[in-house]
């Protein structure tokens, strides 16, 4: 596992979060669904991370959903 990158945002807000992954995707070529985003369970990041990758389920709700 690496890490494909980093982001400094004035405020920590969910369409601040939005901006950042969707730049991140077109940056990133063909990388429609990650397998692993590790983040601090911030709320807006991770309503973020479902808007731009709808198709992602994070451990944490896979488990939630057995």
């Amino acid at each position: 596992m690496f890490s494909v990158g980093f982001a400094f945002i004035s405020r920590e807000m969910q369409e601040n979060y939005i901006w950042v992954l969707e730049n991140l995707k077109n940056l990133v070529d063909g990388w429609s669904n990650p397998q692993v985003i590790l983040t601090e369970r911030e709320l807006r990041l991770i309503n973020a991370i479902e808007f731009v990758f709808p198709l992602y389920i994070s451990p944490s709700m896979h488990m939630a959903y057995q």
